[in-house]
């Protein structure tokens, strides 16, 4: 990965446009210049960046969650190492060791498999898996046969730009029917909901050790959390160095079987996810027009908002990439990305051209949240019966987006002008915005209709044997 990234910066000269090891800790807007005003701090200097446009690209997921240490049991007393999956640290031995691994979700799926490999924890080496709450897992449908067969033909196909771009609108399709499937209200949503889940618990039968399969049943609907594609997860749970156990936030003992259990721990590995709270632009003091505190503003109208996820009214020439409302459930994040930047793109366009000084949204960042909020409320992640990072405790959505990925992409077509406070420069009045017209929203669905069924018949064939039927587990 590290040396795609750096790659992609050579080809297209950006190293020397990047500076490492710096912070920005405050943005404020100078409305007499029509500029930002960037504080950043480095291990030397601090110094002020001026700027037409700032583009926020920092993410949700860089800051570990790590509050559940003050509830496993024990802390106080424990005296070995311990580690964030995000923050890990090759310098602690772990062959040999008694390995405690805290979290049900993604990263500990992943993660548990690796550790219980011969080279990992030989000797008297052992792993205990804590989870709280369990996560749907569906096998993964890239491994076996189809990962062959896929390893066989893409190379070939992808060589073309046009083969390329099929590909990724089929997976791109595939994935679409999910959230209409299973994750908007339905009129069969039950009876889908029921042959899901029944699939599921199918495979969590054939695969995992009976002893865990209570432990290891959710008891909410499937995509309330993010499903889990299955890395060899279950698999490993038979192997003797392996424990699975409970964790109740409010108890204060491990339950497995109505017992209170000690877990011999020389390492402790958290695999608890990330406080996206905390990442979304927390570490900046922002300043907008009048004086407007973004984080302020945030609290007073009920949590995180943007525009399109990309833009704040009272903050112009401000724009987020996989800002508030960004995240998606159902398929990767990167398409949403994709229209975010593009759009950005198109919106600052004029701006750079001289020919526009400022661009805020107005009321249509209200409007937009409203809808945003209203869709919210009948979502699986906020009537699926369970918790999740999606959804505050006060039933705010700051996180998902909750519409499909086609209805993002074409908002993200073409900027709404209607929507923006244009401040114009004296080039800017002689020379008109340019509009881009958006294909009617009914023609993209027709298209997709016609073209999903034709680009998925091959590669469902071998999916839904290979993935949905779910073949029992070799012995």
């Amino acid at each position: 990965m590290y040396t795609y990234l750096r790659a992609i910066c050579k080809q297209y000269n950006l190293l020397d446009r990047i500076q490492l090891n710096s912070v920005v800790t405050e943005l404020a807007w100078n409305a007499t210049r029509n500029e930002w005003q960037a504080t950043v701090i480095t291990l030397k200097t601090r110094t002020t960046v001026r700027a037409k446009i700032v583009i926020s690209a920092v993410g949700k997921v860089g800051t570990p969650d790590m509050s559940t240490l003050r509830e496993v049991p024990g802390m106080e007393t424990f005296r070995g190492e311990i580690m964030h999956t995000a923050q890990w640290d090759d310098s602690i031995p772990l062959i040999g060791k008694d390995i405690a691994v805290v979290g049900g979700g993604c990263s500990a799926a992943q993660l548990v498999p690796q550790l219980l490999l011969p080279s990992k924890t030989n000797g008297s080496g052992s792993v205990t898996q804590i989870i709280r709450s369990p996560h749907w897992v569906t096998p993964d449908p890239y491994l076996g046969k189809l990962l062959g067969l896929w390893n066989l033909c893409m190379p070939a196909i992808t060589r073309s730009r046009l083969g390329a771009r099929l590909t990724r609108f089929v997976l791109f399709s595939i994935y679409e029917l999910l959230h209409f499937t299973f994750y908007r209200p339905h009129p069969n949503g039950g009876k889908l909901q029921r042959w899901l889940q029944r699939r599921l618990i199918r495979y969590l039968n054939q695969r995992a050790p009976e002893e865990y399969h209570s432990m290891l049943t959710p008891r909410y609907a499937v995509g309330c959390k993010r499903l889990i594609l299955d890395p060899g997860w279950f698999d490993c749970l038979h192997d003797p160095r392996f424990r699975l156990h409970n964790f109740e936030r409010t108890s204060v003992i491990l339950d497995h079987g109505d017992q209170e259990v000690k877990v011999p721990t020389d390492v402790l590995i958290l695999a608890t996810g990330y406080s996206p709270g905390a990442n979304l632009l927390s570490s900046m003091r922002i300043m907008g027009r009048d004086e407007a505190d973004l984080h302020g503003l945030w609290t007073a109208r009920g949590g995180p908002q943007g525009y399109l996820g990309v833009a704040m009214d009272q903050f112009p020439n401000l724009f987020f990439v996989y800002g508030p409302n960004s995240s998606v459930g159902h398929t990767s994040v990167l398409a949403g990305i994709e229209n975010s930047i593009n759009y950005i793109l198109q919106i600052a366009d004029p701006v750079l051209k001289g020919k526009v000084a400022a661009l805020e949204v107005e009321e249509a960042c209200m409007r937009w949240t409203r809808k945003v909020q209203l869709a919210s409320r009948d979502s699986i992640w906020a009537t699926g019966g369970c918790t999740n990072w999606y959804i505050d405790p006060n039933g705010w959505n700051s996180m998902i987006y909750p519409f499909s990925q086609v209805y993002n992409y074409y908002t993200s077509m073409s900027p709404d002008w209607n929507d923006w406070a244009v401040t114009y420069t004296k080039l800017g009045p002689s020379q008109p915005l340019r509009i881009r017209s958006r294909f009617p929203l009914w023609i993209v669905f027709i298209i997709m209709a016609c073209l999903i069924p034709i680009g998925t018949q091959f590669v469902l064939k071998g999916a839904i044997r290979e993935a949905i039927w779910f073949r029992p587990m070799r012995v």
